[in-house]
């Protein structure tokens, strides 16, 4: 999870060159960005987050 400045744009390919200089191992780099307002409260939201990073929903409304 990460948390960013409002306005700030995140680009996964400079994500990636972030934590590569912070020697990160390659195979724990992101290999999708999802951005959200807000992370999900319940076991609902978490489970319909769960869908659409597992590509079973393609909506994120109501997460």
């Amino acid at each position: 999870m990460v948390v960013v400045e409002p306005g700030t744009d995140l680009i996964l390919v400079l994500v990636r060159a972030a934590l590569t200089a912070m020697q990160v191992a390659r195979y724990k780099l992101p290999e999708d960005l999802l951005v959200m307002d807000e992370l999900p409260l319940t076991k609902i939201g978490k489970k319909r987050l769960r869908d659409v990073v597992h590509g079973k929903s393609d909506s994120v409304e109501g997460v």
